[in-house]
């Protein structure tokens, strides 16, 4: 029975940032109908391997490989067979993403393989040259929000030959292995400090929002912003003028019916809310607030509420509902100490924020301000016990209230600290790491690494040998 197979790659020169993407055809050019594993089988009968030039496997990808990397649970292999008529054909498209970290830079190999013994079909399409750039980091913000599914957001900048670029990378928050999609954004929209605005609202209706993305960006003395669906551009865009004399904060949020609320400090010191439209900023609220402007600040909203922290003699918390009027103001875990960052989550209703005794001290107050559960926790470490200058920090607290803790130093190094475990090595040789992590209930420790480009290993204190899973170039 002759069965063609064939795949393209949809972008042969791409950046270790972002997924490679296939398309896929699988013709039936003889008699009989067919019974055959379907575009969506799970079974692993379909499956792409990571060559090196000399065509030995170094990864092999499939629908069996995104369960182990998005699910975490039992794999599911069963055979999902669908009727493939004569002279019909499959076409389909596949992110690599989702099925393995992003790959790291150099010149491989990409070939497909499909086998179905019942039919006796053994089939192989390629190898196809692909060629992965470096493209060195830059910046990593993120977002963790909870449309339909907690979700963790990140939007990376990277200095590629042509100039800076930007990849919208999109997990799920338990499990921030492989991702739904790593695509490349912003392309010819010569966006200056773009960042991602937080869905404000939780549903259960549509599971399309969960895939959208509203990114915000300055270009010259416009703000501009553009909905992505799927990693894609749609055609929702925005521009505006800047209001004048006024300093664009990088955190804003959007409805579940698009309405964009972005946040100024004016020149007289207070808070400006405006609603962007197509083509111009409608006026919300300006209010007073106590932090100055340039204090770090993190906004998040609800369908009722409008969620404002700011850097304030340790965390200044404002409720306001959406004419600006205050429900409700706190302040939480006064300090002296310097603030390091401050974030609002909305996806848990918590604030996170990290302080530090100067630019050169070792002694650290981790406060995380829990709304969902009416609780306030804090973690001070007097002294981290580390020889160099710490550069960068982050931290993250677990569902069991357990601290875990990130921090680079100018000697090129970076270590885990867990509630007086540690510290622990987790990696050495770059000078910024962009530190990040995720502790829901297991614990994912991101970093950038020259060698495989940003990503998430796991620690797991138990394991035996070495604690870290995912450190490997080709795990």
């Amino acid at each position: 029975m002759p069965i063609l197979f064939d795949v393209d790659v949809l972008n042969p020169r791409l950046s270790t940032h972002e997924g490679l993407g296939l398309r896929c055809r699988l013709r039936n050019q003889g008699e009989p109908v067919a019974l055959l594993p379907g575009p969506f089988d799970r079974s692993g009968a379909f499956r792409i391997r990571l060559l090196d030039p000399a065509q030995n496997q170094l990864r092999e990808m499939s629908r069996l490989s995104s369960q182990v990397y998005m699910d975490g649970g039992r794999v599911d292999s069963s055979l999902d067979l669908d009727t493939l008529g004569t002279g019909e054909q499959w076409d389909w498209e596949m992110d690599l993403a989702s099925c393995h970290y992003t790959i790291p830079p150099g010149d491989f190999l990409i070939d497909a393989v499909y086998d179905y013994e019942p039919e006796a079909i053994s089939l192989r399409a390629g190898p196809v040259p692909v060629r992965v750039a470096e493209d060195p980091l830059a910046l990593v913000s993120s977002v963790h929000d909870n449309p339909i599914l907690e979700r963790l957001t990140l939007l990376i900048e990277a200095e590629a030959e042509d100039g800076p670029a930007y990849f919208l990378r999109y997990y799920s928050y338990d499990l921030p292995q492989a991702a739904w999609y790593s695509t490349r954004v912003l392309a010819g929209e010569q966006a200056e400090a773009p960042f991602l605005a937080s869905a404000g609202y939780y549903q259960s209706r549509e599971i399309d929002l969960g895939y959208q993305h509203w990114i915000v960006w300055r270009r010259g003395e416009s703000v501009c912003a553009r909905r992505y669906d799927d990693g894609e551009p749609s055609p929702d865009y925005r521009a505006a003028p800047l209001p004048e004399e006024s300093t664009l904060i990088p955190s804003a949020f959007h409805t579940s019916d698009d309405q964009l609320y972005l946040f100024f400090w004016a020149r007289s010191g207070r808070l400006e809310c405006h609603r962007l439209e197509p083509d111009r900023l409608v006026e919300v609220f300006e209010r007073a607030t106590r932090a100055r402007p340039g204090s770090l600040i993190s906004i998040g909203a609800d369908e009722s509420a409008i969620h404002v922290a700011t850097a304030w003699r340790g965390v200044f918390y404002e409720c306001l509902d959406y004419t600006g009027r205050p429900i409700e103001r706190l302040h939480l875990a006064p300090t002296r100490l310097q603030p390091v960052s401050l974030v609002y989550e909305p996806a848990e209703r918590r604030i996170k924020g990290l302080f530090r005794d100067g630019p050169h001290g070792r002694t650290l107050r981790l406060v995380v301000a829990d709304f969902e559960n009416d609780a306030l926790s804090e973690c001070q470490i007097d002294r981290l016990p580390l020889r160099d200058d710490l550069l960068e920090l982050s931290f993250d607290q677990d569902r069991k209230g357990r601290f875990h803790l990130l921090a680079s130093t100018a000697g090129g190094r970076l270590y885990y600290w867990a509630d007086g475990r540690g510290p622990i090595l987790v990696a050495e040789g770059e000078i910024r790491y962009h530190p990040l992590v995720v502790a829901p209930l297991k614990v994912y420790l991101g970093c950038y690494r020259r060698e495989y480009g940003y990503r998430f290993v796991q620690y797991q204190r138990r394991r035996q040998g070495s604690k870290f899973v995912g450190r490997e170039l080709h795990p």
